[in-house]
């Protein structure tokens, strides 16, 4: 078992209807025991919530943050 703290972060889209931003979070500590999806819930809920909107790709860039946070977020330690 991996006793090391992981260091990710998440990705969030909003969508203003032709503009849309897909955004990563500042790095976030995950550390043993923590849950990565608890943490990762902020920015999973603010994509639900404003993602989808925007033509042609809100939903696109929407799906992309919403796989990377249910999966545990982006690794960016070695």
């Amino acid at each position: 078992m991996d006793d090391r703290t992981r260091y990710v972060t998440f990705s969030y889209c909003i969508s203003l209807v032709v503009i849309t931003f897909k955004r990563d979070s500042d790095v976030i500590a995950i550390q043993p025991g923590e849950s990565a999806f608890v943490k990762g819930l902020p920015y999973t809920l603010l994509t639900l919530a404003l993602g989808w909107w925007g033509f042609p790709f809100g939903p696109i860039f929407s799906i992309w943050a919403l796989y990377t946070n249910l999966t545990g977020g982006k690794e960016v330690s070695s």
